[in-house]
């Protein structure tokens, strides 16, 4: 079986939904199926190589920093892989498009020319409407007529969430609609020693934009830093548009010299950095499902999270304080009471590793494989 794997982001890029892609699609061709990744080009990466055992071609366009990509760049890596696209799809059984906008798109314009079943994973980011936080929200809520048109011609959409399942569904009442959420390498994210743990020492992951919470996060903080005698020291690992406002933000609640922007780190560093800090916050304002809950807890860490998205479907009550999103005095009270606790964080940290062990990516990663072998199936007898 061949599977044409399209995203308009993949490795070295790490953001939750480019390493889902990256899981999956090293795992099913460990399998035996052919996978091929068609992607967007950035400086200073060949435009053809093999990552994990699978073969990765990316398109040509203007040169771009890697990272996030912004409508105008999604638009022109679709332009320019037209023709690579349109030439491996020939012998591809099944499209496999990560987020609607672009890549489901193509799949849909694809599956309308050479006739090829394909799924649609939807991340969140790609769902009109479904966070306004999000930067170029406005944008994306114009796309909201492709977007039903992709769902529809599809053999197969997944969502990462159940939230994010109801949503859509919402839109599209009739739309079967299935839930594979995202995974966790536990091999690579394991719990260290408890002697290797920093007490005190607190880590975020996220991009720096509105929506995860940061600013409340900080103020949080600042009420937790007046009133705890311990040792306090916060790790925020991500970059984004609100770096500076956030270092500003810091300042001016006294807490700068408590906290350390890290900015991008990559992948393969992060499990060193979760293993020395004793505890892990979410304070997101929404999302669907973070890939870095999911580490939190494959590390044994226990959580202090936003009770939003698909964050409750996989983290358990047992190993986690949940908190309003935006509640900035019941953010900084769960924290306290973590920090307060050493004992009870341990027994919190030991019942996430235990859940996460459920989401390892060789189990996400053959659900998929089963689709991919229905979908054919089913093509097949058409």
């Amino acid at each position: 079986m061949k599977v044409l794997t399209l995203i308009h982001g993949f490795h070295p890029v790490t953001g939750g939904a480019e390493t889902a892609a990256l899981e999956v699609a090293s795992r099913a061709a460990a399998a035996g199926i052919e996978v091929v990744v068609v992607t967007a080009g950035a400086k200073g990466l060949p435009r053809r190589e093999s990552i994990a055992g699978v073969p990765v071609f990316r398109s040509p366009m203007p040169p771009r920093s890697l990272g996030p990509m912004d409508p105008g760049a999604m638009l022109l890596f679709a332009l320019g892989a037209v023709p690579m696209v349109h030439r491996l799809a020939r012998e591809a059984d099944v499209l496999h498009a990560h987020f609607t906008i672009p890549a489901g798109l193509m799949a849909w314009a694809l599956s309308c020319l050479r006739r090829r079943p394909y799924l649609v994973t939807l991340h969140g980011s790609d769902v009109p409407g479904y966070h306004h936080e999000r930067p170029h929200a406005g944008l994306y809520a114009l796309t909201r007529p492709l977007a039903r048109r992709v769902w529809r011609g599809a053999d197969r959409v997944v969502a990462v969430s159940e939230e994010l399942r109801q949503f859509v569904a919402a839109m599209e009442g009739s739309l079967p609609i299935e839930v594979v959420p995202n995974g966790v390498d536990t091999h690579r994210f394991a719990p260290p020693p408890d002697e290797a743990r920093e007490p005190g020492r607190i880590l975020l992951v996220g991009r720096l934009i509105r929506l995860k919470g940061h600013s409340v996060f900080l103020r949080a903080l600042a009420r937790v830093h007046r009133c705890w005698d311990g040792p306090l020291r916060a790790e925020i690992i991500g970059d984004g548009p609100e770096l500076e406002d956030l270092r500003r933000e810091a300042a001016a609640l006294g807490v700068s010299d408590r906290v350390d922007f890290l900015g991008f780190v990559p992948h393969e560093s992060l499990p060193a950095l979760y293993a020395r800090v004793s505890l892990f916050v979410m304070p997101s304002l929404g999302e669907a499902l973070p890939m870095a809950i999911l580490e939190a807890m494959a590390s044994g860490l226990p959580v202090v999270a936003s009770r939003v998205g698909g964050i409750p479907d996989v983290l358990p009550e047992s190993g986690a304080l949940y908190v309003p999103p935006g509640d900035e005095e019941a953010l900084a009270r769960a924290i306290l009471a973590v920090l307060s606790e050493p004992g009870k964080a341990r027994a919190m940290g030991r019942e996430n590793r235990e859940r996460a062990a459920g989401f390892h990516w060789d189990v996400i990663a053959m659900r998929y494989v089963r689709m991919y072998e229905e979908i054919r199936e089913r093509a097949r007898g058409r």
